[in-house]
């Protein structure tokens, strides 16, 4: 379990590789499905809002308040961006796939979701990286940007 944490930390970790792979994604996703590409579009903009909810919450991560005179710290933990980013992604990528599958799949497709980010979510605490309060704002904002990205378009066609 813990090297599945692990995993889950780098991949959020990797940056610009992170940015390549989203925009081929969507650049994908735009060829084959317009709203699924719009939708995966408008789920990044999660992690820039992430940026700027850290801005205005400066809050060090359990790293930095234990060792500051060691390990100072890298930045501003809450929320966990880690959090934000898989929560965002595997929710918007199960609400796309959902309406293409049959109706019996459906729930494993939502449940590997959930797996996938609670994996993330529960590892970030376990390296140490977050609080568990920092994970929990990630987390409710990854969901809340992904209600909001989906419930946009419906408004928009009214």
């Amino acid at each position: 379990m813990r090297s599945l944490f692990r995993a889950t930390s780098a991949i959020g970790e990797l940056g610009a590789v992170q940015a390549l792979v989203g925009g081929a994604v969507v650049i994908a996703l735009l060829v084959v499905s317009r709203r699924a590409g719009y939708l995966m579009l408008l789920g990044a903009l999660a992690s820039v809002l992430n940026l700027g909810i850290r801005l205005l919450i400066p809050r060090d991560g359990p790293g930095a308040t234990e060792h500051v005179v060691f390990d100072p710290s890298r930045g501003h933990s809450y929320p966990s961006g880690h959090a934000v980013l898989f929560t965002w992604v595997t929710f918007l990528v199960a609400a796309g796939i959902s309406p293409r599958i049959p109706a019996q799949l459906r729930y494993v497709v939502w449940a590997l979701a959930a797996a996938v980010t609670a994996v993330a979510c529960i590892g970030r605490v376990w390296v140490g990286a977050h609080w568990p309060s920092d994970v929990v704002g990630g987390l409710l904002l990854g969901l809340g940007w992904s209600a909001f990205v989906l419930w946009l378009p419906q408004r928009w066609v009214r």
